[in-house]
């Protein structure tokens, strides 16, 4: 073969194995969360903002990966025991969240957030209108 088809397929084997290396990596992880030895802020049971804020402030320990902050069974137990949280219910809180939004759809109320649906919130006209 020619050094140029060679050099070609070498650097496809290697994007092919880098490919191979995140997907494998990324079922690892699933694999961790799914098998609760692992939680990041959404399935931590201490909810998303109360997770963060106890990590940054140093007294939940975990280690951040991307934009996930990930934490131990037994280092969020101890926390649990230690400063008595109680677990949020997250349940509850998507069906609440799955309900708005069904009804905010329909014509019933707003969505809490515009900043996901990208509309705009209507404006009270500061003219009266002459009837």
């Amino acid at each position: 073969m020619a050094p140029r088809a060679t050099a070609k397929i070498e650097d496809v084997a290697a994007a092919l194995i880098a490919l191979v290396r995140a997907v494998v990596r990324d079922e690892l992880r699933a694999a961790q969360l799914e098998s609760g030895e692992v939680f990041d802020q959404n399935t931590s049971g201490l909810g998303r903002r109360h997770h963060c804020r106890a990590w940054r402030d140093g007294k939940l320990r975990g280690r951040k990966v991307g934009r996930r902050i990930l934490v131990t069974r037994e280092d969020r137990d101890s926390y649990i025991e230690e400063h008595g949280v109680p677990r949020v219910d997250r349940g509850a809180d998507d069906i609440k969240n799955t309900i708005d939004h069904e009804l905010a759809a329909i014509g019933f109320g707003r969505p809490r957030s515009t900043r996901l649906t990208g509309a705009r919130p209507e404006r009270m006209s500061r003219t009266r209108s002459s009837t």
